[in-house]
């Protein structure tokens, strides 16, 4: 094999270890912090939050919840699902502390107020397009894919291993006396 196939072969390799490393830490020391995900799935908070990335939260306490934070809470209309919205207003109007919340994108004030006791957490940080790879990772074929592409790539490059291997040995055979 030459040099050149050889470490074309290794990056390929070292680049491919670092790609999983990273989408393990990605998922797992988020959720070592006690963190959650949440897909964006509307404009309501670009360019902040875009559509199809995904959010990281962590959870927070009613009294730290300030005007400027973006928080996620269960819909009052629709409680299985989440929002996430900048916080414009803290008061105790409700005679317990509440948030009222606004898309970043939305003209207008969200028509709820939510009791700071119902947020789930604050957003830290959302990463763009990795919620389009998150949905895609909860389907079977998705999840399949993510082991099909790596399994592929090391069937190929031992493939071609044997190869060079055998055709060395042959090689090596016909020169013996």
């Amino acid at each position: 094999m030459s040099a050149a196939l050889r470490y074309v072969q290794a990056m390929v390799t070292v680049t491919a270890v670092f790609v999983v490393i990273g989408v393990v830490a990605l998922v797992a020391v988020p959720r070592m912090l006690g963190w959650s995900t949440l897909v964006v799935l509307s404009g309501s908070m670009e360019p902040a939050m875009p559509v199809g990335g995904l959010a990281f939260f962590a959870p927070v306490e009613p009294q730290e919840i300030k005007a400027g934070d973006v928080v996620t809470y269960p819909r009052p209309d629709k409680p299985t699902a989440l929002v996430s919205h900048r916080v414009v207003v803290v008061s105790d109007q409700l005679g317990e502390p509440t948030v009222w919340t606004k898309g970043d994108a939305n003209e207008a004030f969200d028509h709820w107020a939510v009791p700071a006791a119902a947020v789930v957490g604050e957003v830290r940080f959302t990463l763009p397009y990795l919620g389009h790879v998150s949905r895609r990772m909860q389907t079977r074929q998705g999840f399949l894919s993510v082991l099909a592409i790596p399994a592929l790539f090391i069937l190929m490059s031992e493939s071609f291993n044997i190869v060079q291997n055998v055709r060395r040995l042959r090689t090596s055979g016909s020169e013996a006396p």
